[in-house]
């Protein structure tokens, strides 16, 4: 059995349960713990760390909170 068709099946049988059971099956999936397939994942050679965003704007910008869209603020001032 392929993993698709694994899938297809347990999604057909949690469309049988309530609701409260399918997000109970759902939370316990992503809250497994000592996953020897999961503990063993190593990163693709080459690959690089996600840069830190939040710190990378609190460098440039300190603690100065922009406004969410600056472009049209900019635009409401050239009026």
């Amino acid at each position: 059995m392929s993993a698709s068709e694994l899938l297809e099946q347990v999604r057909k049988e949690l469309k049988k349960l309530p609701a409260e059971q399918q997000e109970r099956f759902f939370d316990e999936i992503l809250t497994l713990e000592g996953n020897p397939a999961r503990d063993n994942v190593q990163p693709a050679a080459g690959s690089l760390p996600w840069p830190d965003i939040h710190a990378r704007h609190r460098r440039i910008f300190g603690d100065t909170i922009l406004q969410e869209n600056i472009v049209l603020a900019a635009r409401e001032e050239e009026n």
